[in-house]
């Protein structure tokens, strides 16, 4: 989830966190700063007990599906997409480890987006799925949200 404030930067900024419970019966809850480098703010939405998703906004305000493989280890979705998508949102994955978000393009249009990974199936190694993100753009499935 998100929800931490860092007041001591120029304009409060959000990160995203990831609560780890520990202890006897679980009563220790840690929290861990997940923020990526590079972005004024993040939000963790989802995960599938292996990978968090989520977004992370840039200093022009546009937003970049994430992939956390790890609390330090982050992929930046929206390198994969094609077209002109100026915006995009990582909002939930499975445990075949397809993603589903949102992208909007640059006329301002929403669209559904899939990044589905092109080995096995989630969990895998962190490095294994690093090498098979840029063949996720050839899968991508893009359908305009229809209102």
């Amino acid at each position: 989830g998100y929800g931490f404030q860092d007041n001591s930067v120029v304009s409060p900024a959000t990160h995203a966190i990831l609560w780890t419970l520990s202890g006897v019966n679980d009563s220790v809850i840690t929290p861990t700063d997940i923020h990526p480098l590079d972005f004024d703010d993040s939000y963790a939405g989802a995960t599938n007990g292996s990978y968090i998703v989520g977004y992370a906004t840039d200093s022009s305000g546009f937003d970049h599906a994430i992939l956390w493989q790890t609390p330090t280890l982050t992929v930046d979705l929206s390198q994969f997409l094609t077209g002109n998508f100026v915006s995009s949102q990582a909002l939930g994955i499975d445990t075949q480890g397809d993603i589903v978000g949102a992208a909007t393009d640059s006329l301002g249009n929403l669209h559904a987006i899939l990044w589905s990974p092109t080995v096995a199936a989630v969990p895998e190694p962190a490095s294994a799925l690093l090498l098979t993100l840029p063949a996720v753009a050839l899968l991508i499935r893009r359908r305009r949200r229809v209102c």
